[in-house]
């Protein structure tokens, strides 16, 4: 009987950390606008915000497989199909890290001279009277 118990707590908490993840992804989704890559303004917002997610994963949850979900419902067009391209492209599309794709699309989109281009933003921000 007291093994029965323990199956039963089990799902129930199995049962609360699904409901708990749906519900973080629902959050999420208004949080973090559709991009399709055709701007860079877009893309670096669109960056911003899923990087912004990656602090807002619950503790306990897999990082990787929820922000891989929502950059897969949050990015359509050429983003999407870049983000697809890549992904199929590793070894083991399960294992790849998060910031290994949004990585790969800053560069894609954005070059890989944006660290550069944020850093003079910020100068020319700062020097402003």
């Amino acid at each position: 009987m007291a093994d029965l118990q323990v199956i039963l707590d089990q799902h129930q908490r199995s049962l609360h950390f699904i409901m708990t993840r749906k519900d973080w992804i629902k959050s999420q989704l208004d949080k973090c606008d559709i991009c399709d890559g055709l701007s860079k303004d877009g893309v670096r917002t669109w960056l911003k915000n899923v990087r912004a997610a990656i602090d807002r994963v619950k503790p306990g949850q897999n990082v990787h497989t929820d922000i891989h979900d929502l950059i897969s419902r949050k990015a359509k067009s050429d983003l999407y199909e870049a983000y697809e391209e890549f992904m199929n492209g590793q070894p083991n599309r399960d294992q790849v890290r998060c910031q290994a794709a949004l990585d790969h699309l800053q560069t894609s989109f954005l070059g890989p001279d944006e660290i550069e281009y944020l850093k003079d933003a910020f100068r020319a921000i700062r020097q402003k009277p």
